[in-house]
């Protein structure tokens, strides 16, 4: 789930994650895995996701010098893991109703996406993701600054 966060509030979207076909369940039922997420280059998000209904689309340009920034990597590691996308934040106050596992401490480089390492400990979300399940959420937030431009790969970006 990416959190967009702009000068006139906050507004929730979601991106999906791709998990890795690697799984590993430990003799307690947890599942290991890794996933890919939070890629650099434009994603495409519906102008109302974003706080700007009289858009269509907006592209949000994600720099890899950004993404990839060392105080960025951080923020994902050891987070909670949900099923699904909440309505609202996972805190200390709500984690135990949301949470079905957590992030790892190493976050890495995969291309233009992050790799995170995955432990589901919730007995009914590993169930879900080895019938097929592959859409978790890690959430995060970020800064949308509105400036046209242009990506490296010449497309056009609003944000």
């Amino acid at each position: 789930m990416t959190r967009i966060v702009d000068s006139a509030g906050s507004t929730r979207i979601t991106d999906s994650v791709t998990l890795s076909d690697r799984m590993t369940v430990t003799e307690a039922g947890y599942l290991e895995t890794a996933a890919r997420t939070a890629r650099t280059g434009v994603q495409q998000y519906l102008g109302r996701e974003l706080g700007r209904p009289e858009l269509q689309v907006v592209n949000v340009y994600r720099d890899e010098s950004e993404v990839f920034k060392s105080a960025s990597l951080h923020t994902f590691s050891k987070l909670p893991i949900t099923n699904d996308h909440p309505a609202t934040d996972v805190t200390a106050e709500n984690w135990r109703d949301l949470a079905v596992g957590t992030t790892g401490d190493e976050v890495l480089r995969d291309g233009e996406y992050l790799r995170i390492g995955l432990k589901i400990t919730d007995a009914a979300a590993v169930k879900a993701v080895q019938d097929g399940k592959r859409e978790l959420s890690v959430g995060y937030s970020a800064e949308i600054v509105w400036a046209d431009g242009v990506a490296p790969d010449g497309t056009p970006y609003q944000a």
